[in-house]
């Protein structure tokens, strides 16, 4: 009975020591990639990323709410953001104005989800230190941008974070394919929405004005304000198609209709005003029309 008893005391103790080998050689699985849903984007982060609340200072890029990731041991910087379109080569029209050097021919690409753009590999923007790459995406709620940095010595670990900037997807807008004129779709409609709050803020200032002089002040505001629409829509329209710039004329002609009938109210010229009003209608009627043609294609 005591040799059974040895024995399994025995055996005890060496399926204790082969449960402690195995324990010893286990190795603890990889951690998964994390991810980071923020401001309308969601990114993934490999295990050696972390997320970091220093945002670098780089106004050209204009970045408000971005997710930023670092890497520590080589100070490798992502930042993403949405961005309103500002250049027809959807990078931020500040940056593309201090270029150290011709921008780099852009390379299509994908990023995550449905998302397409193009990527800008080694630009030499003005207000960043180091080296950089720069990527871009366009859609219904602005250029989805990517800036990747690095110090001088550690460029070549800036793929790595091109790695993690392919993971980058909206979370609320729709891809807009990058053609030529992806800049001007994202931005015609929130402009538009914005020219037609000023015009019902214009109509409820009209309807209490008791002079001419105060019922010119909203229509020189909506001249202004349609111009400034046309300046902007004018900057990101590429020369073919022709429907954005058709667009780009018809707020002109919208704004001038707008001056015409200031300055008949100012005149106080009542068959002048009537002209004038009529003109109004029938080029604002033919901005909805334009509108109108680009959503349907």
């Amino acid at each position: 009975m005591r040799s059974v008893m040895a024995a399994g005391a025995l055996l005890a103790v060496v399926l204790g020591a082969m449960v402690v080998t195995s324990r010893g050689t286990d190795r603890a699985p990889p951690p998964h990639p994390a991810k980071i849903t923020s401001g309308g984007l969601e990114v993934t982060v490999p295990p050696d990323w972390s997320r970091t609340r220093r945002v670098p200072a780089l106004p050209d890029f204009g970045f408000t709410s971005p997710i930023v990731l670092v890497d520590e041991a080589f100070g490798t910087l992502l930042v993403a953001d949405r961005l309103p379109a500002s250049s027809r080569s959807l990078l931020p029209a500040p940056v593309l104005r201090r270029l150290l050097r011709s921008a780099p021919r852009p390379q299509p690409m994908h990023l995550g989800g449905a998302l397409r753009g193009f990527a800008y590999m080694r630009l030499a923007a003005g207000d960043v230190e180091g080296v950089s790459d720069v990527y871009v995406a366009p859609t219904s709620q602005g250029i989805v941008t990517v800036l990747c940095l690095a110090k001088d010595q550690f460029a070549a670990h800036l793929s790595e974070c091109g790695r993690i900037a392919a993971s980058v997807s909206a979370t609320r807008a729709v891809a807009i394919p990058p053609t030529p004129t992806a800049a001007l779709q994202e931005r015609l409609k929130p402009l538009m929405a914005g020219v037609d709050r000023r015009r019902k803020a214009a109509n409820r200032a009209l309807a209490v004005a008791g002079t001419p002089s105060a019922q010119a002040r909203p229509f020189d505001a909506m001249a202004r304000t349609t111009a400034a629409a046309a300046v902007t829509l004018e900057r990101l329209a590429p020369p073919r198609p022709a429907w954005p710039r058709q667009i780009v004329s018809a707020i002109r002609a919208v704004s001038r209709s707008y001056r015409r009938v200031r300055d008949a109210l100012l005149a106080d010229d009542p068959a002048r005003y009537a002209a004038a009003a009529v003109r109004l209608r029938r080029d604002e009627e033919r901005v909805r029309r334009l509108l109108a043609s680009t959503q349907r294609g």
